[in-house]
């Protein structure tokens, strides 16, 4: 499958997640980004095409026809951004089983970090061409 822009594969029934692609949308200036839920057809598309990430419930980003998952997609999305946050790549010296241990901790308490809702309507509606279904 050839994209153009990268695209995140994230958790659409997680409002920590949806929290963080609401932070990802304000941060992306340069809108390099799209989103794709993993209940989405194109999720399930893509990951047909991954099948060692079929059951896997976590970010990934798809970029340049390469599937990062869990803290090296956080890292490969924080490179990407404007700002501070490609500061965080230099966390990509630390290896991986370190990194995701870390991240594991964090997925598996996503849905008791924020409980609220992490959906921004007006952010989402002014984006809606962003998301892929």
């Amino acid at each position: 499958m050839q994209e153009k822009s990268p695209i995140i594969l994230y958790d659409d029934q997680c409002n920590f997640c949806s929290f963080w692609v609401n932070f990802v949308l304000k941060k992306d200036t340069k809108h390099i980004f799209l989103f794709a839920g993993l209940s989405s057809q194109t999720a399930k598309t893509i990951l047909n095409q991954y099948p060692f990430a079929k059951n896997v419930d976590t970010v990934m980003l798809l970029k340049d026809n390469k599937l990062y998952l869990k803290s090296n997609a956080a890292l490969e999305i924080a490179k990407t951004l404007d700002g501070f946050l490609q500061l965080f790549y230099v966390f990509k010296i630390v290896p991986v089983f370190i990194r995701d241990y870390f991240y594991d901790v964090i997925a598996k308490n996503r849905k008791q970090l924020l409980k609220s809702n992490g959906c921004n309507i007006q952010l989402y509606q002014a984006n809606r061409n962003k998301f892929l279904m």
